[in-house]
C-alpha cells in the first residue's frame, strides 16, 4: 500500500469511513488468507467487524471461523521480539493481541524499538531547532550579544544532536548484537 493511499484512506476515514476491503476483495473473499494477513499485522479480533461493514453493501458475510482461526495463526508470527522492535521503531501502536507468554517477548522488542523511534523524533526536533536558529543567527539587525547567544544555542544543539545520533547508533547496534539497550531519557533542548 503506498503512502499516498494511506493518506487518502485516512482522509476518507475522517469524512465517511474507509473500507478495509474493496468490492472485488469481498467477492473473492479468502477469509483464511485475510485472517492470516491481519494476524501477521497485529490486528485485534474485532478487525473482522470492519471487514463485515466493508462487505455488507455487497451482501457478503465473512466466514468468522476461518478468519479467526487464520488470524490466530498469523498473530503467532507477529508476536516475536523482532517484529515488536520493528513496530516500535516505526512508532506504530500495539493492540495487545499477543497471547500470554509471547506478549512479553513482543513487548521487550517493542519497547526498545519505540525508544529508538523517540530518539529519531528528538533528532528531527533538534534539526528543526538548528535550522531555525541558524536562520535567526544571521539576521542583520542582531547586535553582538544576540548573535553570540544564538551561536551558543547552536553549539549546544550541535553537541546534543551528535550525542543523540551516537545513542541511536548504539541502540541499533545493541539490538543487532543481542545486547542490553543503552538507557534513554528525553533530551533537554537549549
Amino acid at each position: 500500500m503506498s503512502v499516498r493511499h494511506v493518506w487518502a484512506c485516512l482522509w476518507v476515514t475522517m469524512l465517511a469511513g474507509c473500507a478495509t476491503l474493496s468490492e472485488q476483495q469481498c467477492r473473492k473473499a479468502d477469509w483464511d488468507g485475510i485472517g492470516l494477513q491481519d494476524g501477521r499485522r497485529g490486528y485485534p479480533p474485532a478487525r473482522i467487524v470492519e471487514h463485515q461493514k466493508a462487505c455488507a453493501p455487497y451482501q457478503i458475510e465473512p466466514d468468522w471461523a476461518a478468519y479467526e482461526s487464520a488470524r490466530a495463526r498469523g498473530v503467532t508470527r507477529y508476536c516475536r521480539a523482532s517484529v515488536g522492535f520493528e513496530e516500535g521503531r516505526r512508532g506504530r501502536g500495539y493492540w495487545n493481541v499477543c497471547p500470554f507468554g509471547s506478549g512479553e517477548r513482543f513487548l521487550s522488542g517493542y519497547r526498545r524499538g519505540y525508544d529508538l523511534y523517540r530518539v529519531r523524533n528528538d533528532l528531527d526536533e533538534a534539526d528543526r531547532r538548528i535550522f531555525n536558529i541558524e536562520r535567526l543567527a544571521v539576521a542583520p539587525y542582531l547586535d553582538a550579544d544576540q548573535r553570540s547567544a544564538y551561536q551558543s544555542q547552536l553549539l549546544a544543539l550541535y553537541v546534543l544532536r551528535a550525542s543523540m545520533e551516537d545513542l541511536a547508533w548504539r541502540m541499533e547496534s545493541a539490538w543487532d548484537q543481542g545486547k542490553p539497550a543503552p538507557d534513554y531519557s528525553a533530551p533537554s533542548f537549549p
